[in-house]
């Protein structure tokens, strides 16, 4: 009995965010107005911080190398997967080869695994066009061939290029997926020299009051309608533009940000954040929205990086203090998930204007916050509170659907 009221009442207040069995009826419900991030990684098989899988494979002059050796004998060494019908692979090889001939001698090294185009045997017309590509393209380190997709499989790479960097004790230091066309030059540069200990110049940060070129501003605003009704095509074409009438204004690239990853493209939403929090370091929403796809994208660590340079700027924001709850949740410290969750409640009940920063996501995320802490009090087997919470719950989902509609 206890357990059938239960479910009638989260079949109303069910969260984006949850694994619970009731997700699915609630969706429904608000999925006109919100589409979740799901996750995006570079390597199914590679984390930052653990030791890179060791390989030996063949060079195009059929010399054999051995990660473990190889890299053994350099300060850091980048390894990238990569693909002639990838336009973006060629792209990033260029890009490689400049660093390596500008850090070569200070003990950086490079290898590049060629990932062919099928798991058979790899035909001469197309070990012909790779060596060709190194022709024209002047590499001079080492390019490897992954006969068999071998360790393209034992790395679980997900899309090509892919780039590791890892230091001479063999330990991933970096991960890098794709090859972004706004900044995919910058973010490897970045992950390219932080093993160096050199300082990346960012672009030039953007001034409080900052204006705007052209007509940027009003294609960001049209971009932002478009969003907010949910054609995401839409609003991803006029704030490519915006960007090309000023390609320093931070709330496009910011925007687009949150445009690709409700399309699930977590490398092109995370490359946009990172250029946005370059441009300007202080807006709140930007470190607040990167927190949220890197969380979905289990870079836990990241993410509650993120939340935590949203809260230096905006403490007492409940939404942000939520969040940093739900970043704790998904690495298993429920203690300290709860312990956010009920101080967001309180703020969120509290309703200070003067410390909201993030006014659209509040009925939606106070909705979120009773939910999550019902199912944590429904672990204590704290049925009453759960309840309640659950109650609470369902008036901010009313409260978010309502405000919603009036927003578009």
């Amino acid at each position: 009995m206890l357990m059938s009221k239960l479910k009638n009442i989260a079949l109303k207040t069910a969260n984006p965010f949850s694994k619970n069995i009731f997700f699915i009826l609630i969706l429904s419900l608000v999925a006109f107005v919100f589409l979740p991030i799901t996750k995006g990684q570079a390597f199914k098989r590679l984390r930052e911080g653990e030791p890179a899988i060791d390989f030996t494979l063949n060079d195009v002059n059929k010399n054999k190398i051995n990660l473990k050796e190889f890299a053994g004998k350099n300060i850091a060494t980048g390894v990238i997967f990569w693909n002639y019908n990838s336009e973006n692979s060629l792209n990033e090889l260029s890009v490689l080869q400049d660093l390596y001939n500008k850090y070569k001698s200070s003990g950086y090294n490079i290898l590049a695994v060629y990932v062919p185009n099928s798991d058979k045997e790899t035909t001469v017309d197309e070990l012909d066009k790779v060596n060709k590509i190194i022709t024209e393209q002047g590499i001079t380190f080492p390019v490897l061939i992954d006969e068999g997709l071998k360790i393209y499989n034992q790395y679980g790479v997900v899309t090509t290029p892919s780039l590791a960097i890892m230091d001479i004790d063999n330990k991933i230091l970096s991960i890098m997926p794709g090859y972004p066309k706004l900044s995919g030059e910058r973010l490897v540069k970045k992950a390219f020299e932080k093993p160096l200990g050199i300082e990346i110049v960012a672009r030039p940060k953007v001034a409080e009051g900052y204006i705007p070129k052209g007509k940027s501003q009003f294609y960001y605003n049209f971009g932002l309608k478009m969003f907010k009704l949910g054609f995401m095509e839409k609003a991803k074409e006029k704030l490519m533009t915006s960007l090309k009438e000023d390609e320093n204004y931070s709330l496009s690239h910011s925007l687009l940000g949150r445009v690709f990853a409700r399309q699930d493209n977590i490398d092109s939403a995370s490359a946009s954040f990172i250029t946005a929090i370059d441009l300007d370091a202080k807006n709140v929403e930007t470190h607040y929205y990167y927190a949220i796809v890197c969380r979905d994208a289990n870079r836990i660590a990241e993410s509650i990086g993120e939340f935590n340079q949203a809260l230096t700027l905006a403490p007492k924001d409940p939404s942000i203090i939520y969040g940093l709850g739900t970043a704790f949740f998904k690495n298993g410290e429920k203690e300290k998930a709860k312990e956010k969750f009920i101080e967001a409640i309180k703020l969120f009940e509290e309703n200070d204007s003067n410390n909201i920063v993030l006014k659209d996501e509040l009925s939606q995320n106070m909705g979120n916050a009773f939910y999550d802490l019902a199912n944590l009090y429904l672990d204590e087997k704290n049925t009453d509170e759960a309840i309640s919470a659950f109650k609470k719950s369902n008036n901010s989902y009313k409260k978010f659907i309502e405000f919603a509609r009036s927003d578009i």
